[in-house]
């Protein structure tokens, strides 16, 4: 709005997308949000399909074990759910550690933040947490798409006949 309370002319010139610095990295906050919380539900989503996948193509444990393909494909699929699974619990107890320790004193956390502010470091978060983060979108991302590759390659190079 301009300063008389009229809207801006449609001829104004155009000023972006965002109202404000702070608009535009609440955005990106929420498009991150977004984007990680699809990875780690697709990942493993696409887990349960390969292991699904790798019954109904092989038939049964004999067919599925004579391939070597498709043991690399339920191996690092298990594998992936594993890691998945432990080290989201890792994070979620740092995670519970932090809200312990940002409500076991507020005046702290206060002054944390304002030493922190406009800063690129991991405040609110930790660099462990960080880090657990970082490595669990690789998994996420890697893990079930060798998976799947290895999948792949046992479906179209299957095992010679003896």
């Amino acid at each position: 709005m301009t300063g008389g309370g009229e809207p801006p002319s449609v001829n104004a010139p155009f000023e972006g997308s965002y109202e404000n610095p702070r608009a535009a990295l609440k955005a990106v906050e929420a498009w991150w949000n977004s984007r990680t919380k699809a990875l780690a539900t697709r990942s493993v989503e696409l887990s349960y399909g390969i292991i699904g996948a790798n019954w109904a193509v092989f038939g049964s444990t004999g067919k599925l074990l004579s391939s070597p393909y498709a043991k690399i494909s339920i191996g690092l699929t298990v594998v992936f759910l594993g890691l998945n699974l432990a080290l989201t619990r890792v994070s979620a107890g740092l995670l519970r550690r932090r809200y312990s320790y940002a409500e076991g004193d507020p005046a702290r956390w206060a002054r944390e933040f304002e030493q922190n502010k406009g800063k690129d470091v991991p405040w609110p978060s930790t660099a462990a947490i960080d880090t657990i983060g970082a490595i669990l979108r690789e998994f996420r991302t890697w893990l079930p798409l060798i998976a799947g590759g290895a999948l792949l390659l046992g479906i179209l190079l299957p095992p010679a006949s003896p």
